[in-house]
């Protein structure tokens, strides 16, 4: 998860920028991040099994009209990013 803050989170960014940043809404608190996986990981329970405990991947969910991308990376969540 701080890796996650740490790139997309205004309130904790840490100034690192790619082509395409993105952010979450400052006013987006930590456990409403939290929630947002959750949600994207149950929309997708189906693919995440497919991925594995071992394997990587993305999928992409919505939450509140906002689209997501969720990356697996040896069986755990690794990135997460809104899509504007």
């Amino acid at each position: 998860l701080k890796h996650i803050l740490e790139r997309h989170h205004p309130s904790f960014w840490n100034g690192t920028v790619k082509a395409a940043q993105s952010f979450f809404p400052k006013n987006m608190s930590i456990s409403e991040v939290q929630s947002a996986i959750a949600q994207v990981l149950r929309q997708n329970r189906v693919k995440t099994a497919k991925i594995g405990s071992n394997g990587s991947g993305q999928v992409e969910g919505f939450v509140n009209g906002v689209k997501y991308i969720l990356g697996i990376k040896n069986g755990r969540v690794a990135q997460f990013y809104p899509v504007y």
